[in-house]
């Protein structure tokens, strides 16, 4: 039997340690995990109690939410994010605890940097970001009731992101347009730069004032259009707000914006029906906005030839109502917009309907403006257009159901007939869907005399 030979194997012992990393307790402990525990513990016993907290109470509702698969993606899957996120906490409240002079500033930099770290996972973890916004809300309006230097800039920067956040939903505007104003307030009379380039600036990163009273306005008109179903005057008063806004930081570049929410103002004026008021407003609109080749102009002209209709038909001045809705509907069409167009249509009209001989017109427009709402599928527009084909019908034959009433004495009339045909009128109305016949406000042989108004086709026209 063959001997065998074992070659011996040397070991550098020294060698081998020097490539060992030292891991000191908390390192450990991150290592042999649940990482979560780790740095919760971490951060109670550097005395960050708040944080501390904060911390537990979003990973025990991550964990739900992750048990119960409401989410995929857990914050612990991106290694960098959560340490940089747990820095930033870590920092934010410690630094307070050793040198309280600096520690309100450190506490609002460390905050504005855990939303910009979370910002472009927005869509990934939107519950941890509308989470972490409950929590530093409160903390900022605690340092902003105490006035202290140097954090006005990061707080006006933590509630315009705020507000940005809060827009996306229409249920959370008016909480939008609270903090848009703070920021707004807090950067009046600043330099300070915003976060983003706008193309209005040509590739030069404007103030945050600007961008704020901006951002306000447009918040102010969309909720002022969802207010507006039931209540104009209150949307007057926003669409007024949003003028504001953007009067105080400057008309020079915002011309165009500053048109718009006149617009918007004259379109729940005119629903009021303070044609007067409206025709004010209008002219300061003609003064503002700038004769200019942007592609938004053909809008703009297009809503103020058609308000300026609106307001001349009120004014009895048939002619030149329907100049101006001419020119509307020409603006309309060169704009692209096909539901400005059929809104412009059923004002037209409206105004031919008027005129027994022209009801023909009116006929072509309202069957115009059907077409265009059935295209685009806007249902209750459409349905609005047949009632005004209806309206136009009843119009029509309404003084030969009157003539045979008159006759009566002496001819036959089938009063059976009649009632029958008024009856089946009334779920006719009711079935349209059209806001103003759920009050009852039905026209056909229903009431004797029913006042006509172009508020319910302006509801749906402003698109600016």
């Amino acid at each position: 039997m063959q001997s065998r030979k074992y070659s011996s194997v040397y070991f550098d012992r020294e060698k081998i340690r020097s490539k060992l990393i030292e891991l000191d307790y908390k390192q450990a402990r991150r290592l042999k995990g649940p990482i979560y525990c780790a740095l919760i513990k971490e951060l109670f016993e550097e005395g960050c109690n708040i944080w501390g907290e904060h911390l537990e109470n979003l990973v025990a509702k991550e964990d739900f939410l992750f048990e119960t698969k409401v989410i995929r993606d857990r914050v612990c899957d991106d290694m960098e994010l959560m340490m940089s996120l747990f820095e930033n906490m870590r920092i934010a409240e410690k630094v307070h605890i050793i040198n309280p002079d600096e520690g309100f500033k450190m506490a609002v930099k460390c905050q504005y940097n855990i939303l910009k770290l979370l910002e472009p996972h927005k869509k990934k973890y939107d519950w941890l970001l509308d989470d972490v916004y409950n929590i530093i809300i409160p903390i900022c309006e605690f340092i902003e009731s105490f006035g202290i230097p140097n954090t006005s800039e990061t707080i006006a920067r933590i509630y315009f992101k705020i507000a940005q956040f809060s827009s996306d939903k229409e249920s959370s505007l008016p909480f939008a347009i609270k903090f848009m104003e703070r920021s707004l307030v807090l950067s009046r009379n600043e330099a300070w730069e915003s976060d983003y380039v706008t193309e209005r600036e040509f590739g030069v990163y404007p103030t945050l004032h600007l961008v704020a009273g901006r951002e306000l306005s447009c918040f102010l008109l969309r909720y002022a259009k969802s207010v507006a179903k039931y209540d104009p005057k209150s949307a007057e008063e926003l669409a007024h707000k949003a003028t504001v806004a953007i009067a105080e930081v400057g008309l020079d570049k915002n011309k165009i914006q500053y048109g718009r929410a006149l617009l918007a103002r004259v379109n729940y004026i005119i629903q009021s029906e303070d044609y007067d008021g409206a025709m004010k407003i209008l002219q300061k609109v003609r003064k503002n906005v700038p004769n200019s080749t942007d592609a938004t102009m053909p809008k703009i002209l297009s809503d103020l030839h058609l308000y300026e209709g609106i307001c001349v038909w009120n004014s009895k001045d048939k002619t030149g109502a329907l100049s101006k809705m001419e020119e509307a509907l020409k603006f309309a069409v060169k704009s692209g917009e096909k539901h400005r167009e059929a809104d412009i249509l059923v004002a037209i009209g409206k105004v031919y309907a008027a005129n027994v001989q022209e009801q023909r017109w009116a006929r072509e427009a309202f069957k115009r403006a059907k077409y265009i709402f059935g295209e685009l599928g806007d249902v209750l527009n459409r349905k609005k257009a047949h009632y005004m084909l209806a309206k136009l019908k009843a119009d029509e034959i309404f003084p030969y159901f009157m003539d045979m009433l008159k006759d009566g004495t002496e001819n036959f009339c089938g009063f059976y007939n009649l009632r029958q045909w008024k009856n089946s009128c009334q779920k006719f109305w009711h079935t349209m869907g059209v806001e103003e016949l759920k009050e009852n406000k039905i026209y056909c042989l229903l009431e004797d005399e029913i006042k006509d108004t172009f508020a319910w086709s302006l509801q749906s026209s402003e698109r600016h």
